[in-house]
């Protein structure tokens, strides 16, 4: 029972990490146009991330600290560098995948095109 309850917060954390409004509307524009041929790659996706959840979260409670802490204690500086790298790109897609999305369904909405929405958005965040 511990096994999947385990493995349950693992896909819990997994879908509410990776299925958001960009995404939703990101892979309903997909499946509009290319159909059930690209949905591997969502599959391939969400058991990544809950593998990598339940991997990383076993490691900071059985150790206590952070996976990042471990991995620069463990692997030295350089490797801990390419995993913040690599994770600042990561984060980097999901916003470009977010405001894609918002920007996708704004433009369904209202049937302007999403960059003529820019110079609006901009002036009311303050750029």
């Amino acid at each position: 029972m511990k096994r999947l309850l385990a493995v349950t917060l693992g896909i819990l954390t997994a879908i509410g990490g990776f299925v958001d409004i960009g995404d939703l509307v990101a892979s309903s524009l997909v499946g509009a146009r290319f159909g059930f041929s690209l949905v591997w790659v969502l599959l391939v996706g969400v058991v990544g991330i809950c593998v990598y959840a339940e991997m990383a979260g076993r490691v900071a409670a059985v150790a206590g600290r952070p996976t990042f802490d471990l991995v620069r204690e463990r692997l030295g500086p350089r490797t801990a560098l390419a995993n913040l790298v690599g994770s600042l790109l990561v984060t980097g897609l999901t916003l470009a995948a977010e405001l894609a999305g918002v920007a996708l369904a704004i433009e369904l909405i209202s049937s302007v095109a999403h960059l003529l929405w820019v110079p609006w958005w901009a002036s009311r965040s303050g750029w």
